[in-house]
C-alpha cells in the first residue's frame, strides 16, 4: 500500500521524488522484515494488492491505515 501510494502521488505530481523514494524504502523494509517468502513471491503478492484496488481506494486505504501499519510493522 505504501509503495503504491508513493508511486501514484509521484505520478500525479503530489509528491516529490525524494519522498517517493523514502516511502518505497519503508515498503522494502516492511517486506524484508515482516513478510515471509522469496522476493519473487513478495513481488507477486504486491502485484495482487495493486490489481485488486483502484487508485482512489489505494489512497483512501493509505490515509486510513498508514500509521497503524508502521506500528504493526516497525522498521527500526
Amino acid at each position: 500500500m505504501m509503495a503504491l501510494t508513493a508511486i501514484v502521488l509521484s505520478d500525479t505530481d503530489r509528491m516529490g521524488e525524494q519522498e517517493k523514494d523514502v516511502m518505497i524504502g519503508i515498503s522494502f523494509l516492511i517486506l524484508q522484515g515482516h513478510v515471509s517468502g522469496t522476493w519473487a513471491e513478495k513481488k507477486a503478492a504486491l502485484e495482487v494488492v495493486r490489481d485488486r484496488r483502484g487508485v482512489q481506494e489505494t489512497l483512501d486505504d493509505f490515509e486510513r491505515l498508514a500509521e497503524q501499519c508502521l506500528r504493526d510493522f516497525p522498521i527500526n
